[in-house]
């Protein structure tokens, strides 16, 4: 009560506060410490059953945290792990799983390959991470896989490859351990899919890593599976076991590429997964989305969608309860906004170590000068241009600047191509700056120099634009 009126904490609704009190009145009561003031207040107590935090109407209740497509933004991490120990203070069982893409998008990748990321993913207490499709990015890289397996040697958390194989990459393969329903996984290691007990209940949970990667990042030697059937043999699995309380933790994206598989395709077409916590899209939903009906239009057990957005933004959290069937008869879930939290002290003290060499190479300027802004719109942002549908300016210098630079080597290359999604930001007017320069271009991409018939150059233009007027990235 003091902390919400203080303004620290958001009002909830009457059922939400009532449960908390019963929650804090059963523990208070439990250990002896009752306020005298509130003693008259539960004398009714004595001799009953105290009331059971987390459950009503012997339902049972699971709390979720999530994040998703954080790509290297680490200066968020520190309000991020404020909200996650808010967040368990009031919910302490609560699970924490990550989406993926955790690598590239800001200098402190460029610098560090993860491990700036991991130094601060590390005090979070993780339950599962799922492989994002930029996780693969440095697989055509000298090192290959190098710094992604030192991410996951590092990790303090185990990982989910329900679909991906490792076995042929040499650099993986020592961490992937090719086991399912693995109840105590251990940090650092590649499964199937594992159990977490919580609350005197097993909760199932696998995850799903999108087929496109090997299309849009470098995997390499690294494989994926249809997510269909990779997802059906897991349910499988678990109801054989008798769990009834399933999780899939996805790179899927929400809504987006059918062809390619996502999370509503996906809660349509596999019944018995109860809760998807997505990414890819990086689709910011507000509110938990509900799915109660399958690929023909059918009644099925319903299936929770959640997914945070992008870059730390946002924590997203979920409550579920559940039948004794296992199946979901109550939620509610919001994303809470990093920028309501103060920033964790010790995490600010990790980053430290990184954030001085990145902050010194980001100011770095290039010696060129924008003698106007360069923007990046995008629809979402309220614009009617967008650089995944529109020609921009600074499109066209990007590209401008990859011809320039292949004729140096390649005199005969005439015309460059750069995919709108991969601009990410816009350039400030006045002296362009190193970390400008990579917020733009965070991915590291390599040139190509390839020979393309007039058939193929059209055939790639119109399948640019073969959203018209939507974005395509």
């Amino acid at each position: 009560a003091q902390a919400f009126e203080e303004g620290r904490v958001r009002d909830i609704g009457e059922e939400d506060w009532q449960q908390l009190i019963d929650y804090m009145v059963e523990e208070e009561y439990l250990n002896g410490t009752v306020d005298p003031e509130i003693e008259g207040r539960i004398t009714d107590l004595e001799g009953e059953d105290l009331p059971d935090a987390g459950d009503s109407d012997g339902n049972y209740s699971l709390s979720v945290m999530h994040m998703n497509d954080t790509h290297a933004r680490v200066e968020n991490y520190p309000q991020m792990i404020s909200a996650i120990d808010q967040f368990r203070g009031i919910n302490p069982d609560a699970l924490l799983v990550n989406a993926g893409d955790v690598f590239s998008g800001t200098l402190y990748f460029n610098e560090y390959k993860g491990q700036a990321d991991l130094a601060l993913l590390n005090l979070m207490g993780i339950d599962a991470m799922v492989f994002g499709n930029h996780e693969f990015d440095l697989g055509d890289s000298e090192e290959g896989h190098q710094a992604l397996a030192d991410f996951i040697d590092g990790a303090k958390f185990p990982f989910l490859g329900t679909n991906t194989d490792f076995s042929k990459d040499e650099k993986l393969k020592p961490f992937e351990t090719n086991e399912a329903l693995v109840e105590n996984p251990e940090d650092g290691k590649i499964y199937e899919s594992i159990i977490k007990e919580v609350n005197g209940e097993k909760v199932g949970i696998f995850g799903l890593t999108t087929e496109d990667t090997k299309n849009i990042s470098s995997p390499g030697a690294v494989d994926f599976s249809d997510f269909i059937a990779a997802a059906e043999e897991a349910v499988q699995a678990f109801e054989e076991a008798g769990i009834n309380k399933i999780m899939a933790v996805n790179h899927l994206g929400f809504e987006s590429a059918p062809e390619v598989g996502n999370d509503v395709r996906l809660a349509a077409e596999v019944p018995g997964i109860d809760i998807i916590v997505g990414g890819h899209s990086h689709t910011e939903i507000p509110e938990p989305q509900f799915v109660e009906k399958d690929k023909d239009g059918n009644e099925k057990a319903p299936t929770v969608i959640v997914q945070a957005g992008q870059y730390a933004e946002n924590l997203g959290t979920l409550n579920v309860e559940f039948n004794d069937e296992g199946e979901i008869v109550d939620y509610n879930g919001e994303l809470l906004a990093m920028e309501n939290y103060d920033a964790d002290e010790k995490a600010v003290e990790v980053m430290k170590e990184y954030k001085d060499r990145v902050d010194e190479i980001a100011n770095e300027e290039i010696g060129a000068t924008a003698v106007t802004e360069l923007e990046n719109p995008r629809h979402g942002d309220g614009d009617e241009m967008s650089v995944r549908a529109d020609e921009t300016r600074l499109g066209n210098l990007v590209t401008d600047a990859m011809l320039a630079k292949a004729q140096e080597k390649f005199p005969e290359a005439v015309i460059a191509f750069q995919n709108g999604g991969g601009i990410r930001t816009s350039i400030d007017q006045g002296p362009i700056t190193t970390g400008e320069v990579i917020s733009v271009l965070p991915f590291g991409n390599n040139p190509v120099i390839a020979e393309l018939s007039g058939q193929e150059i059209k055939d790639i233009l119109e399948h640019a634009v073969r959203k018209a007027p939507e974005e395509n990235g």
